[in-house]
């Protein structure tokens, strides 16, 4: 699995790279409270993201948790898993009830009924 990902991780960079390499001759003038001219558009996408990333990592570091997940994290940690909750007694018993072989044989007796 790990080498998939890596061929992956692999073609993502490359093909970055050769969208890099075909708009790198393309340029732009930006006005940032000053006229910025024949800046490539690739390094103006860049610092964008970068900014960006710069900006969102305070909210996502320091983000205090809410009620919500406070409440989720309790649930998860006092519940059982099904298979845990249910003792295998009363699983015996639920297979070994009567009205499931009542109902088994009840279409036998209609269809013998139907016949003659």
């Amino acid at each position: 699995m790990s080498v998939i990902k890596l061929i992956f991780t692999l073609l993502l960079v490359v093909l970055v790279a050769v969208l890099t390499g075909f708009n790198l001759s393309n340029k732009c003038t930006i006005w940032f409270f000053h006229n910025f001219e024949n800046i490539p558009v690739f390094a103006a996408l860049l610092v964008a993201f970068i900014f960006g990333v710069v900006i969102t990592l305070p909210f996502v570091l320091f983000r205090k948790k809410s009620k919500t997940d406070k409440k989720k994290e309790m649930k998860t940690e006092d519940s059982l898993p099904v298979s845990q909750s249910i003792s295998g007694e009363a699983l015996l018993d639920v297979s070994d009830a009567s009205y499931t072989q009542e109902t088994e044989t009840e279409p036998k007796e209609k269809n013998k009924k139907s016949k003659k």
